[in-house]
């Protein structure tokens, strides 16, 4: 929505959680993400991190289902979601 668009259509929420084993880039994904931007020192992220981030799309047809995949863990994933 633009901010002179139409405010009656409904927003959507989408809650996203990364799971995966250490040192792999969970982290460093979310930050290309959310700041386009990426740092080549690795440090542990120690406990959990919450970010959020807001878009607004000119055409939400754009946004697709993704399909979540994992080695042998795909009843876990999936019934996070």
């Amino acid at each position: 929505l633009s901010v002179g668009g139409d405010f009656g259509n409904l927003l959507r929420k989408f809650k996203l959680v990364f799971l995966g084993e250490q040192s792999v880039g969970k982290t460093s994904l979310i930050t290309r993400f959310m700041n386009d931007s990426f740092d080549n020192t690795y440090q542990a992220t120690i406990g959990i991190d919450f970010l959020s981030k807001i878009m607004y799309l000119e055409d939400p047809a754009q946004i697709q289902n993704g399909l979540l995949m994992s080695e042998q863990k795909e009843e876990v994933m999936l019934s996070l979601c």
